[in-house]
């Protein structure tokens, strides 16, 4: 037995983000517009790097020095030319050198604004030469690819719908 019943409701996106920048800086290269279709993982901005591969040559060389360092005093430790806790001393520069080359690392890969997923670009807040900081937003996605249609409908209503139903839109 067929019987119809009216509702009201909003068609919306399966999923829908607002792309924030993670670093600061000048916006240098724009990829995308309004309605465009990205790929997850596709650069969409270009944030200005040069400090930040400078910092990370800074932070690769002085890792290097570091863990030469400790390789020199290991050999030096196994003829008890220097002290244990001379050897930890460097062991601890080395890891810290790492850690500031690591994250001067992350630092320059977030001047690359990327696409968390596969979508449509619904807005676009930057251009080129414009200022970016961390939260700030970059674009907003949508995945249109599936569409959800949230309706209210009455009590007497709800018990005669089940999963699996059919209904036209």
């Amino acid at each position: 037995l067929l019987r119809s019943t009216e509702s009201a409701g909003i068609l919306k996106a399966s999923a829908e983000v607002m792309v924030k920048s993670q670093t600061q800086g000048t916006v240098t290269a724009v990829y995308v517009g309004v309605g465009n279709r990205v790929s997850g993982g596709q650069v969409i901005a270009r944030v200005e790097s040069e400090l930040n591969n400078t910092e990370v040559s800074v932070n690769l060389a002085a890792y290097e020095k570091a863990r030469k360092d400790y390789e020199r005093a290991q050999r030096l430790a196994e003829g008890d030319a220097i002290t244990a806790q001379q050897l930890e001393g460097l062991q601890l520069q080395v890891e810290a050198a790492q850690a500031r080359l690591q994250g001067a690392q992350r630092k320059l890969s977030n001047t690359a604004v990327t696409a968390p997923f596969s979508g449509s670009v619904n807005q676009v807040f930057v251009k080129k030469g414009g200022t970016l900081g961390p939260g700030v937003p970059v674009c907003e996605i949508v995945d249109i690819s599936r569409l959800l249609l949230p309706v209210k409908v009455t009590e007497k209503d709800v018990l005669r719908i089940h999963v699996g139903d059919t209904a036209r839109v």
